[in-house]
């Protein structure tokens, strides 16, 4: 069979993909909620150790880390509530004006692991 008789003979009773899903409001905000819980539980207890007794100092480049990282979480997570009000205007704004952030987190990201790698940070001496 050529592949010209295979694309006619194809099945024609799939529906296309619908542009709005019922689970797709419930689906995005339990991501956001997962990486959350996933961020304070990963983080919280290092933070409250690294305030609580006093430790080295993290290098400045992971502050900048966690400001950037942080801010894409709030950015996701106000996105998200902004489409679950009704207000895509909003949420295109937003999401343009984050594209900047998203450069950002591609160079800080490895950034912050090669330093952290050659400063031998956490690590036993």
């Amino acid at each position: 069979m050529s592949s010209e008789t295979m694309v006619n003979n194809a099945p024609r009773h799939f529906a296309p993909f619908p542009p709005y899903h019922k689970w797709d409001r419930n689906f995005f905000l339990a991501i956001a909620t997962m990486v959350w819980v996933g961020i304070v539980l990963g983080f919280g207890s290092d933070l409250i150790k690294h305030f609580a007794t006093p430790h080295v100092a993290y290098p400045l480049i992971v502050h900048f880390h966690a400001v950037a990282f942080g801010g894409w979480l709030v950015v996701l997570t106000t996105q998200i509530v902004l489409l679950r009000r009704g207000r895509p205007d909003l949420h295109r704004k937003l999401g343009t004006a984050a594209i900047a952030l998203a450069v950002i987190m591609i160079a800080l990201g490895p950034a912050t692991a090669i330093a952290m790698q050659r400063a031998q940070f956490g690590t036993p001496e």
